[in-house]
């Protein structure tokens, strides 16, 4: 709900229990005022409205009050070289050379319906009347800016955006343009919540106290980067799972990417994200016009947790346009760590076999089926079979579907090796800058997908063999940073654009490709967890979460990844866990993967009878509890910002029918208690729930109250004492 008030210059944004309030002031100025716990009436707040602030080194203009200062003022979008030395969301150099931006309130628009973001991701799905458009101007450099803002009040949630035009005569050069900007009053001792990592160490959860000055991280990788995803949270020194405040924000964006936190010298807090600043740049011809990503934003002042589930439900609701979405997604198996590149049909063939023997619904031949390529230097590029490896792709596929199981292919659409048939056609289609010696990864180059015709051929290669072969499912991977940026079509004074446009390429692949084919599940990859980001769940479901598949170091990963984005979207799977050496119990590599979207990854061929048994066992339970596992509310138990000796977590359907707690045991130490307590949060306090163990019979499984689970939790007896063990409890209303 979106109410205005004083004559049209008050803005109060109201969601279930929040409220955002900004208003336009006297000179014009956007206003932030407050956003927190839901306010029923702030029409009086403008009477007692006004602040003593220092002005000493403060510039404004003539026409501001000591209380208007832009260097002192909480704003909702603020300028550059303007009065305001904080980071600026937007800047820009005009026709006569002066790079200066004062945005200037002029008028508002209520919408009942939301505004589409041209070739990006953007939510859906809101409410008639909640999406209003705020017009503002800079009457010096000629540029309209509209601030869009859209209500999700089921999920507390509110989206951010903001559409850049130029009204002048004359080109205008961007250099700078968030998406979204927060300016907080009055919060003593705040921290910031990133999401730090590497390749196999992604989405770390990294809590830190805030000081004076800018903390921000981001990335200039090309994509969201295995070193810090596209979100960051803002809390309260004693904010915990349950407690306290705390404010999410997400870039629904996978290029180059920003999130700064600044703390002024007056202790405001400025919180900010968008496109990196860093190598971008836009020419805005007259009357045209740049969109920024969207950003979603939550508050929580009940910990972390709600905040979690708030985004959860946004992106579950609001955000992923997939078929798949809400469906069981089919278990499968990868060859990938089963084979690497040493593969044949009949050795395809031999690991499906065994694999529709116990509850595996989908196998994926991973990196190694076109070209010639045996190995990862050649072929990138050439999307068609390698014949004499694996023979004609439609007969294979077939012979997986007569199995009863779907089939899916590995593409690595973006890269192209020098050794390949189109690099040969097409050397002018990389990106490279001329007459600079060239950067690898991987000994691969990056096919410049700011070039339509180069998303064109993409497109009708990839289009041709999914229909001609009937691909179910393709897993999209990208395995290098982005450098060497440079495309040959562009002028100079455009090459600052590449970046962006490049990821405007990837996403119009990406919607041709779910155009044409609605119901082909596509996962998300980039080196495992190196482009997981809200922006590709706008086009797939569900996303790699990392190459490491190690269980143990996986609850780190996974708790991280938690905190943002569903469950539902990462991709987990039992592995041969090949980046570390670690022996961990299948059962329990099992468990963990069920806290995801669930698969294998590794040779079927080579189990032993009694992991076969538990992998039908585990494959039943991921069936039976997938709706609550994927579409419920998620309760992190134990600390996500380190290491715990036990580590728990537990799911509860929306209707609180259903839990499933999950906990594991890191590490066993000597002469301590070993039986852990954990409550199971989300249920019915009246309600009776049964502990379900398909190896007793119902009337004999125990049944517990609601609220004694909630409150003084489970004994957790049945966990083992040895190091990696881990145990699930199932529990199932009765009344």
């Amino acid at each position: 709900m979106i109410d205005i008030l004083s004559d049209g210059r008050l803005f109060h944004l109201k969601t279930r229990h929040t409220s955002y309030v900004f208003f336009a002031n006297p000179v014009g100025r956007l206003e932030h005022i407050y956003y927190g716990k839901r306010i029923e009436d702030v029409a009086s707040i403008l009477c007692r409205h006004g602040r003593q602030y220092p002005a000493s080194f403060c510039p404004m203009r003539q026409d501001e009050s000591s209380d208007q200062g832009p260097d002192i003022l909480p704003q909702e979008y603020s300028g550059f070289n303007s009065g305001d030395m904080r980071i600026a969301a937007v800047a820009a150099t005009g026709p006569d050379g002066a790079c200066w931006t004062d945005p200037r309130f002029v008028s508002h628009r209520l919408t009942d319906t939301k505004r589409p973001l041209n070739g990006l991701p953007h939510a859906f799905g809101n409410a008639k009347g909640e999406n209003l458009e705020i017009t503002c101007r800079d009457a010096f450099t000629g540029l309209e800016i509209i601030l869009l803002y859209s209500v999700f009040e089921e999920c507390d949630t509110l989206t951010r955006s903001a559409i850049i035009t130029n009204l002048s005569p004359a080109p205008i050069q961007l250099n700078r343009v968030m998406s979204g900007q927060l300016d907080v009053m009055g919060k003593q001792e705040l921290e910031m919540v990133d999401f730090q990592g590497s390749w196999c160490r992604e989405r770390t959860a990294e809590r830190v106290p805030l000081r004076h000055g800018l903390q921000a991280t981001g990335s200039t990788r090309g994509a969201t980067g295995h070193v810090n995803t596209a979100a960051t949270v803002l809390c309260e020194k004693t904010t915990t799972e349950t407690q306290g405040e705390a404010f999410g924000f997400v870039l629904e964006y996978s290029g180059n990417h920003y999130e700064g936190i600044e703390l002024t010298q007056f202790d405001m807090v400025r919180v900010q994200l968008g496109i990196h600043p860093d190598f971008f740049s836009w020419k805005l011809e007259p009357g045209a016009s740049f969109e920024t990503p969207e950003m979603a934003m939550t508050y929580s002042a009940e910990g972390f947790g709600l905040m979690s589930r708030n985004l959860h439900d946004f992106m579950r609701g609001h955000l992923i346009r997939s078929p798949w979405n809400g469906k069981r997604r089919p278990i499968l198996i990868n060859n990938w760590e089963a084979t690497f590149f040493d593969f044949n049909t009949q050795k395809i063939l031999d690991i499906a076999r065994v694999a529709a023997t116990i509850g595996i619904e989908m196998l994926v031949l991973d990196d190694g089926w076109f070209g010639h390529r045996d190995d990862d230097r050649t072929s990138l590029g050439d999307w068609f079979e390698f014949r004499s490896k694996i023979g004609d792709m439609k007969e294979l596929a077939d012979s997986i579907h007569a199995l009863g199981m779907k089939f899916g292919l590995w593409f690595e659409p973006e890269m192209i090796s020098e050794d390949s048939e189109l690099y040969r056609a097409h050397p002018d289609w990389v990106l490279c800058v001329p007459n600079r010696p060239r950067c690898y990864g991987r000994t691969q180059l990056i096919l410049d997908f700011s070039r339509p015709e180069v998303v064109q051929h993409l497109y009708d290669v990839m289009a041709g063999l999914i229909a001609r072969a009937g691909i179910d499912y393709i897993k999209w991977d990208m395995n290098r940073n982005m450098s060497d940026i440079f495309s040959s079509p562009l002028p100079a004074d455009q090459q600052g654009e590449v970046p962006h446009r490049y990821i405007l390429g990837v996403y119009a692949l990406h919607e041709r490709l779910i155009q044409t084919f609605p119901n082909l599940l596509i996962e998300g990859c980039s080196g495992g967890g190196g482009r997981f980001d809200a922006g590709m769940l706008y086009y797939l479901p569900q996303i790699w979460c990392s190459d490491n598949t190690n269980a143990i170091d996986r609850l780190r990963i996974q708790a991280g990844t938690s905190m943002i984005y569903p469950v539902a979207s990462m991709g987990a799977h039992i592995s041969t866990q090949h980046t570390t050496a670690r022996f961990i119990p299948f059962e329990t590599r099992g468990n963990v993967a069920m806290a995801g979207t669930f698969g294998y990854e590794l040779d079927l061929t080579k189990l032993t009878e009694e992991e076969k048994a538990t992998a039908i066992r585990l494959n039943a339970a991921y069936h039976r509890y997938h709706d609550v596992i994927s579409e419920g509310d998620y309760y992190r138990l134990t600390d996500a910002f380190r290491d715990n000796p036990v580590e728990a977590w537990c799911c509860t359907s929306k209707d609180q029918s259903q839990a499933v707690l999950t906990v594991v045991r890191r590490t066993h130490f000597g002469n301590v208690l070993n039986t852990p307590i954990f409550p199971v949060l989300g249920l019915d306090p009246k309600r009776h729930y049964r502990l379900v163990n398909d190896a007793v019979p119902s009337e004999k499984q125990q049944v517990f109250p609601g609220d004694l689970l909630a409150n003084m939790g489970l004994w957790c007896q049945e966990l083992g004492h040895n190091d990696c063990d881990s145990i699930v409890y199932f529990f199932e209303a009765i009344d």
